[in-house]
C-alpha cells in the first residue's frame, strides 16, 4: 500500500471512528477539507478523496456553501469475505454457532452444476445453526466439493469463519458471490424445528450463495434459512470497500 493509501485510509478511519463515538453526530459538520489536509499532512485532493467515499456510502452528505455533515450516527465497516463466525463482532453482539450435522452425499445434478463438479461426485454438506444470545435465528446448511477441499469435515465451523477456513487451510479466497434471497412459508421440517421450536411452521427468509474464486471456480453453495424477525439490516457492498453494514 502507497504512503497517500495509507494517509487516505487514516483520515476514513478517523471520521468513523469520531462518528461511532459520538463525537460526530448526526448533523455535524465536520472538519473541512483543507482542515483534514492540514491534520494528515497531506494534499486536500487526498482529502476529498477520503470524505467522497464516505458520501458515497451515505455516511456523509455535502451541502454547497455549507460543508460536509454527518448523515448516519453509525456505520460498522465489515469486509464480508472474511466470515464472521468467531469473530470479536460476533461476540459483541452475542452471536455463537453450532454444528447440527457433517455428512459426505453424492451430488445431485442440480448441484453438481452449482459447484461445477460431475454429477455423482462426492461433496460435505455442513449444517450449522447460529444463535443471537441463545436463541437459534439461522439455519444453515452449506457444501463444499470433497474432492477440492479434502478433509473438510475435520474443521470446526461453529468456532472459525468458513470463509478463514478456506483461506488458511486451502489457499482459497473468494472474489465474488451470487446470492438469491426468498421469502415463504415453512412446515414441519428441520429448519421449523431449530428456529419455530414451539410451532410446526413459519415465515423464513431464504438466501442461497454461489461464493467463486480469484480464478472464477465454484467454491461453495450455501442456504441459510433466517427468522425474519432478524433480517432487518441496511447492506451496501461495492468493490472498493467490500462490505459496508450501515447501521440504524
Amino acid at each position: 500500500m502507497s504512503k497517500n493509501e495509507t494517509l487516505y485510509k487514516k483520515i476514513v478511519d478517523y471520521i468513523e471512528s469520531n462518528i461511532n463515538e459520538g463525537i460526530y453526530v448526526v448533523g455535524t459538520i465536520i472538519p473541512g477539507e483543507a482542515e483534514l489536509a492540514r491534520l494528515f499532512g497531506v494534499s486536500r485532493m487526498t482529502a476529498r478523496r477520503a470524505t467522497s467515499e464516505l458520501v458515497d456510502l451515505g455516511i456523509l452528505f455535502r451541502i454547497k456553501g455549507k460543508g460536509t455533515i454527518v448523515a448516519n450516527n453509525k456505520v460498522q465497516r465489515t469486509n464480508y469475505f472474511d466470515g464472521f463466525t468467531g469473530s470479536d463482532e460476533a461476540k459483541k453482539q452475542g452471536i455463537s454457532a453450532k454444528i447440527l450435522s457433517t455428512s459426505i452425499i453424492p451430488a445431485t445434478k442440480e448441484l453438481a452444476q452449482k459447484l461445477n463438479i460431475i454429477e455423482g461426485d462426492d461433496i460435505y454438506v455442513v449444517k450449522r445453526i447460529r444463535l443471537k444470545n441463545g436463541v437459534p435465528y439461522i439455519f444453515e446448511t452449506i457444501r463444499v466439493s470433497k474432492r477440492k477441499f479434502p478433509n473438510f469435515d475435520k474443521n470446526d465451523i461453529s468456532e472459525v469463519s468458513f470463509y478463514q477456513v478456506l483461506k488458511n487451510k486451502y489457499d482459497t479466497e473468494l472474489e465474488f458471490i451470487d446470492i438469491n434471497i426468498s421469502i415463504f412459508n415453512m412446515h414441519n421440517n428441520e429448519v421449523v424445528d431449530q428456529l419455530y421450536p414451539q410451532n410446526k411452521q413459519g415465515m423464513v427468509v431464504c438466501v442461497n450463495e454461489s461464493s467463486y474464486d480469484t480464478k472464477g471456480s465454484a467454491v461453495e453453495y450455501s442456504t441459510s434459512f433466517y427468522n425474519p424477525l432478524y433480517f432487518t439490516s441496511n447492506y451496501r457492498i461495492t468493490k472498493k470497500t467490500g462490505f459496508i453494514k450501515i447501521a440504524d
